[in-house]
C-alpha cells in the first residue's frame, strides 16, 4: 500500500487565480488526432484542451500523454496556450502491439428502458 502512495505522491501548485492545486504525478492521457502528429506543435482539440486546462488545471510546463487510438503513444509537455487549443511538444514516441486476443461482448436486449441506459454507459 505505501508503494502505491509513493508512485502517485501528490504535489501543490498555485493555480491561475491565486488558489494552490494538488496535482498528481501520475500522467493523464489525451487523444491527439492523426494529423496532428505531423505537425512541428501538435494541438489538442477543444474538448481534450478544455480537460486539461480547466478540470485538471495543467498549464506550460507540464506533461500529458497523447495517443492516437492506433498504437502510437507519446510523452509531451505543454509548451503553451493559443485561444482553446493547448499546444504540444511530443518526445518519447512508442508503438503498442496490438492485443494477441479478440474480446466480444454480448448483452440480452432487457425490458423496458434499460436498454437505453446499457446503451449510454456502453
Amino acid at each position: 500500500m505505501r508503494a502505491l502512495l509513493a508512485s502517485r505522491a501528490a504535489f501543490r501548485l498555485p493555480a491561475r487565480d491565486g488558489k494552490s492545486v494538488t496535482k498528481s504525478s501520475g500522467l493523464h492521457r489525451f487523444y491527439l488526432s492523426q494529423n496532428e502528429w505531423s505537425s512541428a506543435l501538435p494541438a489538442l482539440d477543444e474538448d481534450e484542451s478544455h480537460h486539461v486546462l480547466d478540470v485538471l488545471r495543467f498549464g506550460p510546463g507540464d506533461h500529458v500523454t497523447v495517443f492516437d487510438g492506433k498504437g502510437a503513444e507519446a510523452r509531451a509537455d505543454i509548451t503553451s496556450i493559443e485561444g482553446k487549443r493547448v499546444r504540444l511538444r511530443l518526445s518519447q514516441k512508442t508503438r503498442s502491439q496490438p492485443l494477441p486476443c479478440a474480446i466480444t461482448l454480448a448483452q440480452a436486449v432487457p425490458k423496458g428502458r434499460q436498454m437505453d441506459f446499457i446503451v449510454q454507459k456502453a
